[in-house]
């Protein structure tokens, strides 16, 4: 309770502090200083790479039942296509911790891959590494300068022309974009618009705005191509493991199983544990 409270205490002063200043929290510049950045994020577009679907970026799990009954696992190399979500965990435990406070958990942070206008793939993802903005970032440098798990759910069908087209021009038209802060402290209070009445009265996905979460980004992402309706997945009432499991939200009858990514190819075995479910061994 202390905890919660707690939160809910810098969740109003920062944002009582955003609106005396214009309507977001202001940073401090060294966090948003061009040259503290990531490689990721300030290395050139490569503008050799391969179209979507071509370039690859590091490799996934895929587990099958084969004829005799007996699940197996294989290594497919991952070609990032416009629609696929990437879901993002560090296993902080102190945000996780917090996540779970406000009724949720890991993954810890979402994104979308999109295909450029020369139509090689990148991911738009709002906040990476806490850093307070929209960026439009290669996959495989971003994917691999993670420093924990990354887990790919792809669309059952591939996106038509024209719903990845839709696609690039709204990530085009959100990069540079800031982070929505006051929106997230916001999660920390009774005012989110997580659940019941709250969700019912002003849960909405707006498909234009200023500043952006993570969540509420890709959520609105795949309501532009058509895979989410607005009305069953408003975007401010989505957290990054609805993207993931879908006992909140049902991505389902749009969105295959989350797989494992790697950026290496190696091998591993499946086997059962204690309570008789599957799980990866890798092998050394």
């Amino acid at each position: 309770m202390k905890l919660t409270l707690g939160l809910a205490s810098v969740a109003v002063c920062l944002t009582t502090t955003s609106f005396l200043m214009g309507g977001h929290v202001t940073l401090p510049s060294y966090i948003t200083s061009r040259k503290d950045l990531p490689e990721f994020i300030t290395a050139p577009h490569d503008a050799q790479a391969k179209p979507v679907g071509e370039e690859q970026a590091g490799y996934y799990y895929q587990t099958y039942q084969g004829p005799d009954k007996v699940w197996h696992v294989q290594l497919v190399d991952y070609k990032p296509m416009p629609g696929d979500l990437l879901l993002f965990d560090d296993h902080n435990k102190i945000i996780t911790f917090m996540y779970q406070m406000v009724g949720t958990g890991a993954p810890l942070h979402a994104a979308m891959i999109v295909a450029r206008p020369d139509q090689t793939p990148a991911i738009l993802e709002a906040g990476p590494n806490f850093i307070p903005k929209v960026f439009v970032v290669d996959p495989l440098r971003r994917m691999r300068a993670y420093p924990g798990t990354v887990l790919i759910r792809r669309p059952r069908q591939p996106l038509t022309q024209e719903q990845s087209d839709n696609l690039t021009r709204f990530a085009m038209a959100q990069d540079g974009k800031d982070y929505a802060l006051t929106r997230l402290f916001m999660q920390a209070t009774p005012f989110r618009p997580r659940v019941g009445l709250r969700k019912i009265c002003f849960g909405h996905t707006c498909l234009e705005r200023k500043r952006w979460t993570c969540s509420e980004l890709t959520a609105t992402a795949c309501t532009v191509i058509g895979l989410l309706d607005s009305r069953r997945f408003p975007a401010n009432a989505m957290y990054p493991r609805d993207f993931c499991y879908d006992d909140r939200f049902d991505l389902s009858s749009s969105y295959a199983e989350p797989l494992l990514w790697t950026e290496h190819p190696t091998p591993a075995t499946l086997e059962r544990n204690e309570r008789g479910q599957l799980r990866l061994v890798f092998q050394k």
